[in-house]
């Protein structure tokens, strides 16, 4: 099963382990926390800031609960390679 986006991982990823045996896959088509991050470099809007910390704990959290995670980018594999610490093929 693949899951994407935070915001519907986070709110179905109990439910899908709770009636599905098989492996859940995460499509990573960017890092939103990132993507918020540099919205904030921009417009210095300190709710971009907010967003993108409480995004980074929301992504980290999933990735740490899903079995595989798959990146579509290789700038969002070095990231994730360095954050989560794992060797990612």
């Amino acid at each position: 099963m693949y899951l994407q986006r935070p915001n519907i991982a986070k709110k179905y990823f109990d439910l899908i382990r709770q009636h599905f045996s098989g492996k859940i896959f995460y499509l990573i088509h960017d890092l939103h926390y990132i993507r918020l991050f540099r919205q904030y470099n921009i417009t210095h809007n300190k709710q971009k800031l907010k967003e993108s910390k409480n995004s980074e704990k929301l992504e980290m959290k999933i990735f740490s609960k899903v079995d595989v995670i798959h990146v579509v980018g290789n700038y969002e594999y070095q990231i994730l390679k360095e954050k989560l610490k794992k060797n990612y093929t």
